[in-house]
């Protein structure tokens, strides 16, 4: 028999700027078994949003780490795919980013990766559980990460201007923070 499950997803956008977000999703699957789905919050422009979101599906299959270590591909993707959108961004003076959630249905295990404030909940036996943690200057562990990579957090900012502490892309803010590193 043939391994099967059921997706049914939902996508909304919360907050004063809903309407204005440049947002890409992507439900890609070819088989039935891995199976992956994303969601891209582009800010600054649809570029890195767009970028990520035809990027990303390959550079994790093609990692090393697929199958055998999800997570560490997970990550590995991110951090690549973040590498090639800073360079083409580098060289056509683009500062535009994106936040993004990923999960990935391999057999019977879902694996969640997200950079930024998109959010996964899973519903579970009636009950919402979350799926992924927001990536916020307001948060402490976020302040202290930020601090320590010489940027400031102001009014819930990075250097008073970017309200998320992980990211694709945002090329003016990765010279001095790490943004997919954890202290």
């Amino acid at each position: 028999m043939e391994d099967a499950f059921v997706a049914n997803l939902a996508f909304g956008c919360g907050g004063d700027y809903a309407g204005a977000a440049k947002k890409k999703h992507i439900a890609w699957k070819e088989a039935t078994s891995p199976a992956l789905f994303g969601i891209f919050d582009g800010h600054g422009g649809a570029r890195c949003s767009n970028f990520v979101s035809r990027r990303l599906p390959r550079v994790l299959f093609e990692c090393s780490d697929f199958p055998d270590d999800i997570p560490k591909a997970m990550q590995t993707a991110f951090v690549e795919t973040d590498k090639l959108w800073l360079k083409k961004a580098k060289s056509k003076k683009w500062i535009d980013g994106s936040t993004g959630i990923v999960g990935l249905v391999y057999g019977d295990t879902l694996y969640v990766a997200n950079a930024g404030d998109s959010r996964g909940v899973l519903c579970q036996n009636g009950q919402v559980v979350a799926v992924s943690v927001d990536h916020k200057p307001t948060d402490p562990g976020e302040t202290e990460r930020i601090t320590k990579y010489g940027g400031t957090v102001t009014k819930g900012r990075i250097n008073g201007n970017l309200a998320v502490s992980r990211g694709f892309g945002d090329i003016e803010f990765k010279d001095s923070i790490n943004w997919f590193r954890e202290t």
